[in-house]
């Protein structure tokens, strides 16, 4: 039999600012045969990494004892191209931008197929690893200006005070914020 046991980091992320999350996945044959009863990675697909579906076995040809595949980065010990007891191959893919509302989560499932050594029995594995959107305090900042900057001593003068607001917030537009108050003594 197969397991998968999938990972991201981190598993939180700001609201509204683009984060990058790595994700790693952990192959291991669980098989009562042991040694007797190698796997064959069949597949290994994560459907939702950084929002896209990811085959990660790409331009792997494990079959033929080829290559790994661009996502895999250790575990064969013995470099039989199959999953022995006791090794745990890994596979990674990293930086992937993920951008989530406050309270917002983002659930991504990773399946492993495997074949036993005689191509015969299939095992599937599945594991899940989520993701999810932390709130932020929000920031502003006020600039005051006058004009004129400067009067005549003892002459009244009408002057005009300016104030931009501006949403200073890490999230930007994805974090609005509602101003309740502007006051000036």
């Amino acid at each position: 039999t197969i397991n998968v046991v999938k990972t991201a980091s981190p598993t939180t992320v700001p609201e509204g600012v683009a984060t990058d999350v790595d994700f790693t996945y952990a192959v291991t044959n669980t098989s009562p045969g042991g040694a007797e009863d190698p796997l064959l990675l069949t597949t290994l697909s994560d459907d939702n990494a950084g929002g896209t579906p990811i085959n990660l076995l790409l331009n792997s040809d494990l079959e033929n004892q080829g290559s790994y595949g661009d996502f895999y980065t250790g575990g064969d010990t013995d470099g039989d191209r199959r999953v022995d007891a006791g090794e745990t191959w890994t596979f990674a893919v990293v930086d992937q931008p993920i951008t989530l509302d406050a309270g917002e989560t983002r659930t991504n499932t990773v399946t492993a197929i495997g074949q036993d050594d005689e191509l015969i029995a299939t095992n599937t594995a599945t594991d899940t690893a989520t993701v999810t959107g932390a709130g932020q305090d929000p920031t502003i900042n006020v600039v005051k200006t006058a004009s004129p900057t400067t009067v005549p001593e003892g002459v009244a003068t009408d002057v005009d005070f300016t104030y931009a607001v501006t949403n200073t917030s890490p999230g930007g537009a994805e974090d609005p914020l509602l101003l309740t108050t502007l006051s000036d003594d």
